[in-house]
């Protein structure tokens, strides 16, 4: 087999709620699915929510039509690991509740394809329910597998552990399928779709929610009619749209991206980025466990000294230029160590807010017995951070590397 190697500047990274957006942008009006015509986002200045839900997270982001096809972002991108499978979480809990933990590790370990046609069978039903659904819903399950490992790990039938759980009344067993009540069934979903909805909303709270009158709604679980009623009732006042191949948006606009990376005109940074240092210290901001003396100097140790503050709104390729000097004679690297924080205003580089990105190393050409000023250039509104490093005495560009490990 003739194995490829992609060269690196061939790769770039898609954010999987953009790329849904680039897909619905580009969709035929006819294949855009709604009732309301009046919110089109066809129409530059059109602001809408985009939902990629599918099996593992959801993915959301806020974004506005600009001309010429471009998009902006209008509030950072956020998300979960929430989605179809949480659901699937849930129902496989319930099983193991009553079979037994032996007897359920025993089937994934020893029959993988009755675990797995268990869940396909799961699968299409929790992309059918809905809130119409009454009495008792049947399911596909592996019965003489089951029933067989249940007396070998249990020491008891099937049926016997069934009506000691829990369950007894609400979960039977009939012809070799599970009988679920459809209350209990729908209420694998809660705990997805609040967690869901709440994102939402606190997304909303960052941009003007009443400004935002369209909601996207691609991915896989975006199938499910339950979760589609529950989103309806949410969002009453929204215009909630399902567009044509959900499961495929974020494959489909990956691509388109690929192809053409100016789709997004801008970006909300994340977060706060900086680096650490040690700032003259100042008793009415500073703790004073972080009081050091320095060649006669009161220093604050840890202190993040920021160069991006979060929600900042950036066009592509925005430049940031920090300069930063040698500490030793003849130094041939300089380490910049690169933070983070949810927090748009961090005090130290340790506290709640802050982690830990990466080391920026970069060679000094030709170290001498002067202190070195390196220039360092960072670029945001791409989906990865670049950076650039030139040296100022000599006004050459430095190899960077941005050690993330």
């Amino acid at each position: 087999m003739t194995s490829y190697i992609i060269p690196e500047e061939q790769l770039i990274i898609a954010l999987e709620s953009e790329a849904a957006a680039i897909y619905c942008e580009n969709l035929n009006s006819e294949k855009r699915k709604g009732s309301d015509h009046r919110y089109s986002i066809e129409n530059d200045g059109s602001k809408f929510m985009m939902v990629d839900i599918g099996g593992g997270t959801t993915d959301i982001t806020v974004l506005e039509k600009l001309a010429d096809n471009k998009m902006k972002q209008l509030c950072s991108s956020t998300g979960g690991i929430f989605g179809g499978m949480s659901v699937d979480e849930e129902y496989i809990e319930m099983i193991e509740n009553i079979i037994m933990g032996a007897v359920m590790r025993k089937l994934k370990s020893d029959y993988p394809q009755s675990y797995l046609e268990m869940l396909s069978s799961f699968e299409y039903l929790k992309q059918n329910i809905d809130s119409s659904l009454a009495g008792q819903i049947s399911v596909s399950i592996p019965y003489e597998v089951i029933s067989s490992l249940c007396k070998s790990q249990a020491g008891e039938t099937f049926e016997s552990l069934l009506e000691s759980s829990e369950y007894s009344g609400r979960v039977s067993l009939e012809k070799g399928k599970l009988k679920i009540d459809a209350g209990l069934l729908r209420s694998f979903f809660n705990k997805p779709i609040v967690e869901m909805i709440t994102l939402m909303k606190e997304c909303f709270k960052k941009c003007e929610p009443e400004r935002v009158r369209i909601i996207l709604v691609v991915g896989g679980f975006s199938q499910c009619p339950f979760l589609r009623e529950a989103l309806k009732t949410a969002f009453p006042r929204k215009l909630i749209k399902f567009p044509h191949e959900p499961n495929l948006a974020v494959l489909k606009g990956a691509v388109l991206f690929g192809h053409e990376p100016s789709f997004i005109a801008s970006r909300v940074v994340r977060y706060t980025y900086g680096v650490e240092v040690s700032k003259d210290y100042d008793p009415r901001l500073h703790s004073s466990d972080r009081r050091v003396i320095v060649d006669g100097e009161a220093l604050c140790r840890g202190a993040f000294d920021t160069f991006m503050a979060a929600e900042t709104s950036v066009p592509i390729g925005t430049a940031i230029t920090e300069t930063y000097t040698t500490t030793e004679k003849n130094q041939k690297s300089h380490y910049l160590p690169i933070y983070i924080s949810t927090s748009k205003n961090p005090r130290y580089t340790d506290d709640d807010e802050s982690s830990y990105l990466g080391t920026i190393k970069v060679p000094i050409p030709n170290p001498s017995e002067m202190y070195r000023d390196v220039k360092v250039n960072f670029y945001f509104g791409f989906t990865e951070l670049e950076v650039e490093a030139i040296d100022v005495e000599t006004n050459e560009k430095c190899e960077v590397k941005f050690d993330l490990l």
